[in-house]
């Protein structure tokens, strides 16, 4: 269960062939902004150049879990790469036909230098400590509130086409997104991609219950893990503004806030046009999520709901295959992302 992955976004790496620097929004095409707030402290984002000028639809993209920069230098033994999380070849056509931005998390720099004795840069993310600002402030209403204020602040300084107002988020991201969009009205299209559709405490168990039917493990294992998990949960519920305490890397405030409501009831509030996504593999958020959302939409006789399954992909959209007798790694992203703009300009 590794839940402090960076969600949704695949990594694209540039390897440096001069001097190690630390690279600036403008490196990557994006300029940066900062609104002052007095509940929500700084909030920092970052606005694709590109056509900025112009009148365009606005994205806000919600990224995933952790409080990552935007930007890693990794030195790794005998090379040193530029990993952006900011985005990655698939999400650049976005940003000639859409005023595209990305939220900085609180307490989160725009970029990072770091020096690893191996190759396991995903093992690295998995036990990043994020800054003490993050830990305090990061909570589904922060990100909420974050957003609202951006969108508010590009509708009053840039020229942006109402008509189109999209939040697009990934994993977290994706639970934020139908948030964000009660909470504003000028938004009026939700994509969630890899998501929860219920309590995300809910998830691993229903890993775990799958594996005992796969036989992976036993009964007796799989209710032994389950029980293990209910006196977690009843811990973070008991305390669920805490950021001393920690599961999975994330202080108790992030898990009790994130597992305060559900996605589900945001969604079914929106009559706005919704497009969902789930990998029908992926363990991170299991596609049962998605499939109950769609569920509930025809019992309530809702239509705004568009729910796509990337059929064999995990919570990347990534597909393992073989070929030549050797396995292989597909990447959907970019198709899908491709579909997603069709479906936003007929919406």
């Amino acid at each position: 269960m590794k839940y402090i992955l960076i969600t949704y976004l695949l990594f694209c790496t540039i390897i440096l062939n001069s001097q190690t620097f630390l690279p600036v929004p403008d490196d990557f095409g994006f300029k940066e902004y900062t609104i002052h707030d007095d509940e929500l402290g700084t909030v920092q984002f970052y606005v694709s150049k590109q056509n900025i000028e112009k009148k365009k639809p606005l994205v806000i993209f919600e990224q995933g879990s952790g409080g990552y920069p935007s930007v890693f230098i990794v030195h790794f033994p005998d090379t040193t790469e530029t990993i952006p999380f900011i985005e990655t070849k698939e999400y650049k056509i976005m940003k000639e036909n859409f005023h595209y931005v990305n939220i900085a998390k609180p307490g989160t720099p725009f970029s990072m230098e770091v020096t690893l004795e191996d190759y396991n840069f995903m093992s690295f993310l998995e036990y990043f400590k994020p800054s003490k600002e993050y830990e305090e402030r990061l909570t589904l209403e922060w990100r909420v509130k974050a957003s609202s204020l951006v969108i508010d602040y590009m509708c009053n300084h840039f020229q942006i086409d109402t008509s189109k107002i999209i939040v697009w988020g990934g994993s977290e991201g994706a639970n934020v997104a139908p948030a964000v969009a009660n909470y504003n009205k000028k938004v009026t299209h939700v994509v969630s991609m890899n998501g929860s559709g219920f309590n995300s405490l809910l998830d691993p168990i229903i890993n775990i219950r799958n594996d005992e039917i796969k036989g992976k493990i036993s009964g007796q294992e799989a209710q032994n893990q389950i029980n293990d998990l209910f006196k977690q949960y009843k811990d973070i519920y008991q305390d669920p503004t805490s950021t001393d305490k920690y599961w999975y890397n994330h202080p108790y405030k992030r898990w009790g806030s994130f597992a305060s409501s559900f996605a589900l009831e945001y969604y079914v509030k929106l009559d706005i046009p919704i497009y969902i996504l789930g990998g029908s593999r992926d363990r991170n958020s299991p596609i049962l999520n998605f499939d109950f959302v769609q569920l509930e939409f025809l019992r309530l006789g809702k239509t705004n709901l568009t729910y796509d399954v990337c059929v064999n992909c995990d919570h990347w959209l990534q597909e393992q295959v073989t070929k030549n007798g050797k396995e292989i790694t597909i990447s959907h992203t970019g198709d899908y992302i491709n579909k997603i703009l069709n479906w936003i300009n007929e919406n």
